[in-house]
């Protein structure tokens, strides 16, 4: 219970940082991730043992859900090539430099784990990047890249994060085991993802209660994410599709007043906003991993 008032607080600072953040003209997500940073040397906050897969679960699959539902499908086909360039080759790119350099700066940090660390760090902030894009007035087309590749990067980013602990456990890495487990990880998502988006549909065809279709949008996120991972496929990428498949019939299937319920419950449900997920687990993601990284 402690814990659990403790990430309640985190979420409570997180909520009050977002004023202090506009009245000095700071991004909103910046200035969230660093107070989470901060938290994390207090010693109360450094007690708290937060399961870093319970909170991504809790957390992401609503936040990604909600950003396909309320994204364009069209644009993001439109621009195919530029998002795939940047969700697939930049995370690749980055995870090998971010590697090189943590390798040469820590000699005593091995391959594998200098590549675990590349991996972790690589995917950019969706908040984040849109949030400066806009603050910028950068093109409209610009800023749907960049929502687009924000969806899809992880993927890329937990494919190679599998690979890079795989390898530092077993002490051997596979180029072609890397892009088969890409392949078959990638098309098990997008499968799970358009079942889960489909069975969705029809339900909510059938039942004429808000209540209830509510409840079926707040849970839709967890239970693609879920049944992918069991699976084995990519949960992150099982949101994302059934979130752009159910994008396209929500309008013809839920009433207005339905859809006004689920985003407002809908974002609540999903802890306040985007940066404030962050800001709540940044104080625990902020502490070396003793699992992976040499003592």
């Amino acid at each position: 219970m402690r814990d659990f008032e403790i990430i309640l607080g985190l979420l409570v600072a997180a909520t009050l940082v977002q004023p202090v953040a506009r009245r000095f003209d700071v991004p909103v997500a910046i200035a969230q991730v660093a107070c989470g940073v901060v938290l994390s040397a207090v010693p109360v906050v450094k007690s708290v043992a937060l399961d870093p897969d319970i909170a991504f679960t809790i957390f992401v699959p609503p936040l990604l859900f909600w950003a396909a539902l309320t994204g364009s499908v069209r644009d993001v086909r439109r621009n195919a090539r530029p998002i795939v360039l940047l969700a697939v080759a930049l995370v690749l790119v980055t995870t090998v430099a971010v590697a090189v350099v943590a390798h040469h700066a820590a000699p005593t940090l091995t391959w594998p784990a200098a590549f675990v660390l590349g991996a972790s760090v690589s995917p950019p902030d969706a908040d984040v990047t849109t949030s400066i894009a806009r603050r910028l007035g950068v093109p409209a087309r610009l800023v749907t890249i960049l929502e687009g590749e924000t969806l899809l990067n992880d993927t890329t980013s937990f494919v190679t994060y599998r690979a890079a602990v795989r390898a530092t456990v077993v002490g051997t890495f596979s180029l072609a085991h890397a892009a088969l487990a890409f392949g078959a990880i990638a098309a098990g998502g997008v499968a799970v993802g358009m079942i889960i988006g489909w069975l969705v549909a029809q339900l909510v065809r059938i039942v004429d209660d808000s209540v209830l279709e509510t409840t079926v949008s707040l849970l839709t996120p967890l239970a693609a994410y879920l049944t992918a991972e069991r699976l084995g496929a990519s949960g992150v990428l099982a949101v994302v599709t059934a979130g752009f498949y159910l994008s396209r019939i929500t309008p013809r299937v839920l009433s207005a007043g339905t859809r006004l319920r689920a985003r407002s419950t809908g974002c609540n449900s999903a802890g306040c906003s985007p940066p404030s997920c962050s800001m709540a687990i940044a104080p625990y993601f902020a502490r070396p991993s003793s699992s992976v990284l040499p003592s």
